[in-house]
């Protein structure tokens, strides 16, 4: 099993810390990668929309 740590949380243009999950996401796909598991163990407990967001 691969893993990798992404980071979700930025907002509007402003630099934040990289890799993103979305271009992360985005990219898997061309790599072969059809499945992928999302575990967000903090945001889940301290923010749910940012869950709610994920979960689209």
């Amino acid at each position: 099993m691969n893993t990798h740590q992404v980071f979700q949380s930025r907002f509007g243009p402003t630099e934040w810390v990289k890799p993103y999950l979305s271009d992360t996401l985005m990219s898997l796909p061309s790599q072969g990668i059809k499945r992928v598991l999302v575990a967000t163990p903090a945001f889940v407990a301290d923010c749910l929309e940012t869950h709610r967001r994920n979960s689209r």
